[in-house]
This record gives structure tokens, C-alpha cells and sequence, in this order.
């Protein structure tokens, strides 16, 4: 089923209301305000360390030189703006990573969100943390029967046979 490219958009607006709303933009709003200060922080440490960069290179080059300053700070500029591109949203995910799980959790319990679930609560906002499971034969279920459902998982056996495939 083709889908418009628009539509893109149009989820991207939705998400936007969404997250601006009261209860979700302390998850939003602090790792950006964050990632700001880090950045602003960041990039004035830079241009003042390379401010004195070309005092110093001033006094060591021949004054006729003197016109690098105009190459230079372009240049610096250009640099800067390349760094900052791929690494703001590289250092955001990072300092919200703490954020996102109960971002997603609150984001779960909004009644314009048509697939959220109210059954699923954190005991640190003061809520049941796992509904009741229910069979429908035998009522509640054991935690030990759910525990016999879980595979046993052991993925270090493929990586203790990885040296045996090579060396055969």
C-alpha cells in the first residue's frame, strides 16, 4: 500500500503535540536543556582555545601573514558546524537515555494514545508494576508455570565454539 511522503510529516507533528504536553515535556525538555548547555559550554571552550591559537601563531608568523586570520576563522567555522552536526544528536540520545523508559511508560498512559495501556505502571510513580496474569482454565497463574515457559537461553556456547570452527 503506497503511503504519501507528506504523511511523514503529519506523524511528526502528531509526536511533536504529544510530547509538548504537560505531563511528557519534563522527559523531553531536561536532556535537551542538557545538551544545550554541554554544547554551549563546549563550543565556547573552543573558540576561546582558538582564539589563542591565533594569537599565538600571529606572534610566531611574518606580519605579512596576517591575512591567514581571514582563511582561518572560516575554515574554523566550518568545522565547528560539522562537529556539532553529527554529534548533538549522538550526545542528546546519550544524556536521554535515562529518560526514554519513562518517557515511553508515560507516553503508554495518555488517552489520546489509542494503543496506550494503563495496565502497566511503575511502583515509583506509585502503581502496580505487572497486571494480574489470568489462565483461562486454572485462574491465576504460578510464577513458577511462567518460569517454565522462558527458553533457556546460553549464547556463550556459539562463542566457545567459534575457535574450534576456525582452527579445524
Amino acid at each position: 500500500m503506497p503511503v504519501s511522503p507528506i504523511s511523514g510529516a503529519g506523524y511528526l507533528l502528531k509526536g511533536m503535540r504529544l510530547v509538548m504536553q504537560p505531563g511528557l515535556r519534563r522527559f523531553v525538555l531536561l536532556p535537551l536543556l542538557i545538551n544545550i548547555l554541554v554544547f554551549s559550554a563546549a563550543i565556547w571552550y573552543g573558540v576561546s582555545q582558538f582564539e589563542s591559537f591565533l594569537t599565538w601563531m600571529e606572534s610566531r608568523i611574518p606580519s605579512w601573514l596576517h591575512w591567514l586570520d581571514w582563511i582561518l576563522w572560516p575554515l574554523f567555522v566550518l568545522v565547528l558546524v560539522i562537529i556539532v552536526f553529527y554529534s548533538f544528536t549522538l550526545v542528546a540520545n546519550l544524556l536521554a537515555s535515562p529518560f526514554n523508559s519513562l518517557l515511553a511508560e508515560e507516553v503508554g498512559f495518555e488517552p489520546t494514545n489509542p494503543y496506550g495501556s494503563t495496565v502497566f505502571k511503575t511502583a515509583a510513580f506509585g502503581r502496580s508494576a505487572t497486571p494480574p496474569r489470568h489462565d483461562s482454565a486454572s485462574g491465576p497463574a504460578a510464577p513458577e508455570s511462567a518460569l517454565r515457559r522462558i527458553p533457556k537461553v546460553r549464547p556463550w556456547t556459539n562463542v566457545c565454539q567459534i575457535p574450534s570452527a576456525i582452527l579445524n
